[in-house]
């Protein structure tokens, strides 16, 4: 019986272990919620990331195959071994449905990791009024392949929230004790280990998009009723693709004048590319200040306080959408998503 094949990518040579499972992810956050599904009893691919060093050593870590392909290697590896796809079980982060023809995903059963906030944007995305606010690429992207996914289970990453259904399909949530492990995994490999520890007394402060001068007072309310004299850290944590502005620039300001012990320069610059996933993990003491990120959903709700954004336009309607998810994550309720 044949237990390996290989695959040519570039000018290396990549050894499939038939009888494990496939995962194929992009990001980080799609890594750590693919390994608390699967753990070990997986290949992992990594589709044209820039980190293919760091994902030698977290594979090395936990002792788990993670290959690196290129997205014209992802296609090309999906068209050759369609055959094979068939037998196996096959996961997919959500981002990569653009790379991947119809077809397949028309005639495969798979596994989908899927950001529920996206869900909704997506099918928001099918009225008039959004298609206006110019939703964001990826989730119309989602809605126009939804129809032809032939989904088997649903791995939605939402640790503390054990939702039974998604949009008419079962779901599946990752464990809590893999998911712990990866996050220690990458705390090792992307900080000094001095580091980890103060994680325990940070406050994280999130952006993802401009600021206002009444989201800045809601910042500065929500940080008076906290007792700093137990936190050693206050950092600013951007969305990757934000773009500082100068009201950021007037806010780091302002945050080294008033918190002069706790806002920290050295602290921040070291603690830049680690995902925020990593840093809220549920196992640390730290506490997240900001907008709504789906990282969020792997901490503890008392470690979350959001800053509701008053403006038109998408945050708005994040703001409303997201509504559900929330109120049922706070409560420690069920979610049921039913498709429209």
């Amino acid at each position: 019986m044949i237990t390996n094949a290989y695959l040519s990518a570039g000018n290396r040579q990549i050894t499939l272990y038939l009888n494990q499972d496939f995962i194929f992810f992009e990001s980080i956050p799609g890594f750590l919620h693919s390994y608390a599904y699967k753990g070990s009893r997986a290949t992992y691919f990594v589709i044209n990331s820039n980190l293919a060093k760091i994902y030698h050593q977290i594979g090395n870590e936990l002792n788990i195959e993670i290959n690196h392909l290129s997205i014209s290697e992802f296609k090309k590896f999906i068209q050759s071994q369609a055959v094979e796809l068939k037998t196996k079980s096959i996961t997919f982060e959500q981002k990569l449905l653009s790379e991947i023809p119809i077809s397949f995903l028309n005639e495969n059963l798979i596994n989908l990791v899927i950001w529920a906030g996206d869900v909704f944007l997506a099918e928001l995305g099918k009225y008039s009024l959004l298609n206006k606010l110019r939703l964001r690429n990826a989730s119309f992207e989602f809605y126009k392949k939804f129809a032809f996914l032939n989904i088997d289970h649903f791995i939605i990453p939402s640790i503390f929230v054990q939702t039974r259904t998604f949009l008419g399909k079962v779901t599946i949530n990752g464990d809590l004790k893999l998911y712990r492990q990866a996050c220690e995994a990458l705390r090792k490999i992307l900080l000094p280990n001095i580091l980890v520890d103060k994680l325990n007394s940070t406050i994280f402060i999130g952006i993802s998009s401009e600021i206002n001068s009444r989201w800045t007072r809601d910042l500065f309310s929500k940080l008076n009723q906290i007792d700093l004299n137990t936190f050693s850290k206050i950092y600013l944590k951007f969305h990757p693709k934000f773009e500082i502005t100068d009201r950021v620039l007037t806010l780091f300001q302002n945050l080294k004048y008033k918190y002069p012990s706790h806002f920290n320069q050295s602290f921040e610059s070291l603690m830049d590319k680690a995902p925020l996933e990593i840093l809220l993990d549920s196992k640390l003491q730290s506490i997240y200040i900001g907008d709504f990120t789906s990282a969020i959903s792997c901490s503890r709700p008392e470690q979350v306080n959001l800053i509701k954004r008053k403006i038109l336009g998408l945050e708005t309607w994040h703001s409303l959408f997201y509504l559900n998810f929330m109120n049922s994550w706070k409560s420690g309720t069920e979610i049921y998503f039913k498709n429209n």
